[in-house]
């Protein structure tokens, strides 16, 4: 007990050095605290990014394997084939949506008279095929409004959904229900408040629909609610057309959409597979194939999404740990030579303690003690300082590391050769942003942990080394030679 409370009236006899002291320390907590947490929190969000675009399935013609010449071993899987794809023990999701092109009968469509016939609406295969997953391909009109002269130029297209939210666009609010309830039963249905409007249609009235075939049946939808549309239009086109106006989505559920006419006229299903274990992809491919996936397909990940999602993280994640490793190399030093010259100016007091018979091992007890005590008052101050500062800063080098890989990809697109294009994933879109705002840092037992053994581990070490060299000595030598 007399060594620790010594130990503590040495530091306040020594109230200059230990104040320099403990300034140094708490700076190389607070900076530590700051390197962990921002490192943890990098680390933990392409983790999730990793789960989100490393799990996500992609089913994609793979093109070295299908044109002219080359042999035909099959075509993209049924909607049959798209389902039992989805009921794989290696999966922990499937999202399924259903399209169809259609063409309202009765009722106009918002643009269908600017439309008049002269744009060319891009259309998958032909009708009666029903077995389609991708609903992107050729086909064009003519300026009467039909393909080929055999089949009707569609206005409007069935969306079919297997989610209680329906779709992402209602979560964010991009489209809100205004009027009337979700659909519920067998051919219910959901149109917007433009088409409604234009046609003077409320909640119960029912619209009919045909595909786009001479011979396609006629399909008949109750509406069941009216929905308010915030969505941008998929129209690239220098003119409208009727058909790629998102106002004209009639939305419904999967199993009405399959169920319909119009489905298996011209009709798609398109899949999002999530796996439970990213690693598996090879395992579920394997599965896929014994399942009828043609082996012209591949079977891949959105890695376009997860790089782009991950470079600026990893960048991130890199920097902090080199300015990490700099601070505990710096800090070690500099505190080792203040713990050499505060031993140095001691070396009388040293020489006393062990020419009245204290052990060299007490001796050392005593000194450690003091360093101990600073950095346990240090610790509270700089993991406080420390956290408060990390969001903010970890935001910032963020958004730089982010701005950067972003000139960098920028610099890449503009080179000879490459044209400007956006890079886009095997389902035609761009990958994801990343918002800098999306990393969170805490302090949680782990970080602390990692805090407390670091800011330790560099203050004991240096002490000890001063400590060891001094109390090697023997007491006449110290006292002999003095200060």
């Amino acid at each position: 007990m007399y060594i620790f409370s010594n130990a503590l009236k040495n530091l306040w006899r020594n109230k200059g050095k230990t104040l320099l002291y403990a300034l140094i320390v708490l700076a190389i907590i607070a900076i530590a605290t700051m390197g962990v947490l921002t490192r943890t929190a990098s680390s933990d969000l392409i983790g999730q990014y990793r789960s989100q675009y490393g799990s996500k399935v992609t089913l994609s013609p793979d093109f070295d394997k299908v044109g002219p010449g080359k042999p035909n071993s099959g075509g993209p899987p049924s909607p049959g084939q798209v389902v039992s794809f989805g009921k794989s023990s290696l999966l922990q999701k499937s999202v399924y949506t259903a399209h169809a092109p259609v063409v309202p009968d009765g009722i106009k469509m918002v643009d269908q008279d600017a439309d008049n016939g002269q744009g060319q609406t891009i259309l998958q295969g032909g009708p009666g095929t029903g077995d389609k997953i991708d609903s992107t391909g050729g086909g064009t009109t003519d300026k009467k409004g039909s393909v080929g002269g055999e089949m009707a130029m569609p206005t409007a297209k069935i969306v079919g959904y297997d989610s209680p939210s329906i779709s992402e666009d209602f979560t964010s609010g991009k489209r809100q229900i205004r009027q009337g309830k979700v659909y519920s039963g067998k051919d219910d249905c959901l149109i917007s408040q433009d088409v409604a409007e234009l046609n003077k249609l409320k909640v119960g009235d029912q619209i009919k629909v045909k595909g786009m075939s001479k011979d396609s049946p006629t399909s008949t939808l109750r509406i069941s609610g009216i929905y308010a549309d915030g969505t941008k239009s998929d129209q690239t086109m220098p003119f409208k057309d009727a058909f790629s106006n998102r106002k004209n989505e009639i939305l419904t559920s999967k199993d009405t959409a399959l169920a319909l006419g119009v489905f298996k006229d011209s009709g798609t299903l398109d899949a999002e597979y999530y796996l439970k274990d990213p690693d598996q992809l090879e395992d579920f491919r394997k599965e896929i194939v014994k399942k009828g996936l043609s082996e012209n397909y591949k079977v891949t990940t959105d890695e376009a999404s997860y790089r782009k999602a991950t470079a600026p993280l990893e960048s991130l994640q890199k920097l902090t740990t080199i300015f990490l490793a700099l601070v505990v190399g710096l800090g070690a030093i500099v505190l080792l030579l203040l713990s050499i010259m505060s031993m140095r100016s001691r070396r009388y007091e040293i020489g006393v303690l062990r020419a009245i018979g204290m052990k060299k091992g007490k001796v050392a007890l005593g000194l450690v003690s003091e360093v101990v005590a600073i950095v346990a008052i240090c610790l509270a101050a700089g993991l406080a300082i420390g956290t408060a500062a990390t969001q903010p800063v970890a935001e910032s080098m963020l958004s730089s590391q982010q701005a950067s890989y972003e000139a960098d990809e920028k610099a890449k697109s503009k080179q000879p050769g490459e044209g400007g294009m956006v890079i886009m994933d095997s389902h035609g879109s761009a990958p994801a942003e990343v918002d800098p705002a999306k990393i969170r840092t805490k302090l949680d037992g782990r970080s602390a942990g990692q805090i407390v053994a670091v800011s330790l581990g560099i203050v004991l070490l240096s002490s000890l080394v001063s400590v060891a060299a001094t109390t090697r000595l023997e007491p006449r030598s110290i006292l002999t030679e003095g200060n």
